[in-house]
C-alpha cells in the first residue's frame, strides 16, 4: 500500500524477503553438528507443494476472496496459538 504495489506484487515481494531470511537461517543452522536434514527436506517439499498449489489457486480465485481467506486463516492461527499458550501468558498472574 505504501509503495504503490499491487496486492500480488506485495505478496511476491514479501515472500522473497521471507525466502532470504530462511536461506540465511539455513546456512547458520547447517553449520551445527545436530542439524535435522530430514525435517528440513520435509518442510521444503511441503513448502514447494504449497507454492505450486497456491499459484494454481491464485489464477482461479479472485484477489478479494484470497485476501479474505488469508485473513481468516491468520486470525484462526492467532486464536489457536493464544488458546494453546493461555497458561503461559495468564497462568502466573496473581489476580
Amino acid at each position: 500500500m505504501f509503495g504503490g504495489l499491487s496486492m500480488k506484487d506485495a505478496i511476491g515481494t514479501s515472500l522473497f524477503v521471507i525466502f532470504l531470511n530462511c536461506v540465511a537461517g539455513l546456512i547458520g543452522h547447517a553449520s551445527q553438528n545436530n542439524f535435522d536434514w530430514s525435517l528440513t527436506v520435509l518442510v521444503t517439499v511441503l513448502a514447494v507443494a504449497g507454492t505450486i498449489l497456491g499459484t494454481l489457486l491464485s489464477h482461479r480465485v479472485a484477489a478479494n476472496k484470497l485476501q479474505k481467506g488469508f485473513a481468516i486463516f491468520v486470525l484462526t492461527v492467532a486464536v489457536f496459538l493464544m488458546a494453546k499458550n493461555y497458561s503461559v501468558f495468564f497462568g502466573r498472574l496473581n489476580l
